[in-house]
């Protein structure tokens, strides 16, 4: 059985996944090569409104916890119950705020370096960030940052350049696996079940 490069069996779905780079409960689904754009954006959407809540409850927020006698009469006018409830809402907004913060740039730099979260740092596949950017964002730059398809990646998730690279990486030549004996497999785009 032959699966296509850099794809991988995700144990949940119980499906091949092209480019696969992690099952996402988040979303309950697989991030791989058709959905990778939307996952990204989601994280930079999901990043900006929390930050935009902090900074326009920031204030208020900081005034509860510097004046406690404001604490005190903001409590009386809104309701111990939906003053704990707006607490508890800061400091989940917070705690996401700051996941985000370090998850988002993390994803993004990894489609800039053309990497996924399954095959690690290799060199094997970058081919330059604007060229790894649009084999997930897409070649119209108008629409990057924009939830629609528009065309897709650039590619079609089997076949992937590549560079040259020496050492375990070597294996790759122009995106087609070799076989064993560095040998291009019958199928110049597929790679082994194991």
């Amino acid at each position: 059985m032959y699966r296509p490069l850099r794809s991988h069996f995700c144990s949940v779905t119980r499906r091949v996944v092209l480019n696969m780079d992690h099952f996402c409960p988040w979303v309950v689904n697989t991030v791989g090569f058709y959905n990778r754009k939307f996952f990204i954006l989601f994280l930079i959407y999901t990043l900006s409104a929390t930050l935009w809540v902090l900074i326009t409850n920031g204030p208020l927020l900081l005034r509860i916890y510097q004046d406690r006698a404001f604490a005190r009469s903001l409590e009386r006018q809104w309701g111990t119950q939906r003053y704990m409830f707006g607490t508890m809402a800061a400091f989940v907004d917070l705690a996401l705020a700051l996941m985000l913060s370090c998850f988002a740039p993390f994803h993004i730099r990894m489609a800039m370096l053309n990497e996924t979260t399954i095959e690690g740092p290799s060199p094997m596949f970058d081919v330059g960030e604007r060229r790894n950017w649009q084999q997930v964002f897409g070649t119209d730059s108008r629409l990057w940052f924009l939830p629609v398809y528009g065309g897709g990646p650039d590619g079609d998730g089997i076949h992937w350049p590549s560079r040259q690279v020496q050492g375990p990486e070597a294996r790759y030549e122009e995106g087609r696996l070799l076989g064993r004996g560095g040998m291009v497999s019958s199928d110049s785009s597929a790679d082994e079940e194991e």
